[in-house]
């Protein structure tokens, strides 16, 4: 038995092939098996497959005469396999040069039924980086041990914990074979991961998630891509109340339907909607009549145009949100323009009060030099005046002195010695 089966459908993907399958015969874990199921591709695709199988024997290529879906061809090619534990590589992506060994490992370490690890979102068509980031947030792993009686309501209950994607796992070999033994043979074109999922997980009790991402998802390069779709697009989307008429009847064949009548309910919505969103958002204007009818006469009537309704409901919703939301915006808009001309008629006050401040600081500077200045010369007046006055005084003086004695000058200077 070799470690690990990795299966591959194949339809229409030669631009995308030849990397996908360089990706996986390289793989660092050399004992495993790849079985590629090749879907009656009209283009250079089963070519490409038979040139690598020469080249590799571990290619083991299944090819049909018709066009089957994607389903079948998963079915088939895990019905062939032999590997202790089970991935799945879509034609148009790749794998990291080590996932299989890590996966192996890992799922070995945690002895789990099914371990989920990361994905590289790669934008190929430059799509809204919200929209990459919501792929991003929806194939996250939950990176926690999980131990339940199954784990459909750890992914469609409520508070679900991981997806229902396939190729971002590896699961038990055994377990793999028998939940695609209970796929029903058919084309089932659209949500065919969530048929096979949802019987995986209802055989499988164990689940642990690592971060480590081992997928590259090209996104937008399949049924992603395109604005509007062909006919045939839309009826194969129409296909998925196929898929929730076949959950209904495993659920009912497990005795199970009272105690999963919830989360069917769940995924018929989930799928009616999402018929009714690629009706509105990508059905060509001159088409939509004829649409509508294709949608109504496999949903009902009935249940198309509630869940019409409810779509128009919540888009009403969302609208009154928006619109609150805005005059929220605008009533703060208004107090920061209240608070900026408020601040800005302090600032303009602040300003001129420095400017008053200044003027009468130099003002005061004035002041004070006319004020030295004045005294400066009162008292240069007062020194002349005094010295004026002594001057006088002392030449009155002299006059009193007796002329006798003033002829001698030697008698004063003698006496005064």
């Amino acid at each position: 038995m070799v470690k690990v089966s990795v299966i591959i459908p194949v339809c229409n993907v030669e631009k995308y092939l030849p990397q996908c399958l360089e990706s996986v015969t390289g793989q660092t874990l050399e004992d495993i098996e790849i079985i590629c199921a090749e879907d009656c591709s009209t283009d250079g695709s089963a070519d490409i497959l038979r040139e690598y199988a020469k080249s590799d024997p571990r290619i083991v290529p299944l090819f049909h005469d018709k066009n089957l879906s994607a389903s079948q061809m998963r079915k088939n090619a895990v019905l062939a396999s032999h590997g202790e534990y089970i991935m799945f590589v879509d034609g148009d992506d790749s794998l990291m040069p080590y996932a299989c060994e890590t996966a192996y490992r890992a799922i070995r370490e945690s002895g789990t039924d099914i371990l989920q690890f990361g994905t590289n979102i790669i934008n190929r068509t430059n799509a809204p980086e919200n929209k990459i980031q919501g792929k991003q947030k929806f194939v996250a792993p939950y990176e926690e041990y999980i131990q339940e009686d199954n784990l459909i309501r750890k992914v469609w209950g409520k508070g679900r914990k991981f997806c229902f994607i396939l190729w971002n796992k590896i699961y038990e070999g055994e377990l793999c074979r028998r939940a695609f033994s209970c796929v029903e043979d058919g084309c089932f074109s659209m949500a065919e991961d969530l048929y096979a999922f949802f019987i995986i997980a209802y055989f499988s009790k164990t689940y642990f998630g690592i971060a480590e991402p081992l997928y590259n998802y090209n996104f937008g390069i399949g049924v992603t891509g395109g604005r509007y779709f062909s006919d045939e697009k839309f009826k194969a989307y129409l296909t998925e109340k196929g898929v929730y008429e076949a959950l209904e009847r495993f659920v009912r064949a497990q005795g199970k339907y009272g105690e999963y009548s919830d989360i069917l309910e769940i995924i018929k919505q989930h799928l009616l909607k999402e018929c009714v969103d690629k009706w509105k958002d990508n059905v060509r204007p001159e088409q939509m009549s004829y649409s509508f009818d294709l949608l109504a006469r496999a949903w009902g009537y009935e249940d198309t145009l509630r869940k019409l309704d409810e779509i128009y409901d919540e888009r009403l919703e969302i609208n009154a949100k928006l619109q609150q939301k805005y005059r929220e915006k605008s009533e703060i808009n208004a107090k920061l323009q209240r608070t900026y001309r408020e601040k800005s008629e302090i600032n303009a006050k602040l300003q001129q009060t420095y400017r008053e401040k200044s003027e009468m600081r130099a003002s005061l500077e004035t002041e004070l030099i006319k004020a030295r200045q004045e005294i400066e010369r009162v008292a240069e007046a007062a020194k002349k005046e005094v010295r004026s006055t002594l001057s006088y005084r002392l030449g009155a003086a002299v006059l009193f002195i007796p002329r006798g004695i003033r002829g001698r000058g030697y008698y004063i200077s003698g006496s005064m010695a």
